[in-house]
């Protein structure tokens, strides 16, 4: 079952991984700027669940382990852009959660929602989506 949270009308701010605080919050994770080779098949599972207004357009990921949490902007849309939360290997993971906002609670949202996410993920989220810039 898919958990969607409502959004939180904030606007998005994405630092880089190069960023010094990277280092403390996403040590150890795979944060990309570029698209998964696995990217078409997830793709086709957000669109046939969420189909988009515009166009998905991928922003970036943050992998640990079988979990991905996938960034992406729905082209035709003005609200926050969602973030899908993915879990099992590549080509054959599953949604199992989406978030779209940012702010105050990101980490404590996603640990509520999916009790078993990794506490290390759900941290580099919260730092992801602006918190603790």
């Amino acid at each position: 079952m898919i958990k969607l949270c409502p959004v939180i009308p904030l606007l998005f701010a994405l630092v880089t991984p190069s960023d010094a605080s990277a280092t403390d919050y996403c040590n150890g994770i795979t944060v990309t700027q570029s698209p998964p080779a696995d990217w078409t098949t997830l793709l086709a599972t957000i669109s046939q669940k969420y189909p988009p207004v515009g166009k998905y357009a991928f922003q970036n990921a943050i992998q640990l382990g079988e979990w991905r949490i996938v960034h992406v902007d729905d082209l035709g849309h003005g609200d926050d852009p969602p973030f899908f939360f993915f879990r099992g290997p590549p080509h054959h993971a599953r949604l199992v959660w989406v978030y779209s906002g940012v702010g105050p609670g990101a980490d404590d949202a996603a640990q509520s929602e999916l009790p078993d996410i990794p506490t290390k993920l759900a941290l580099c989220f919260q730092w992801a989506t602006g918190e603790n810039l």
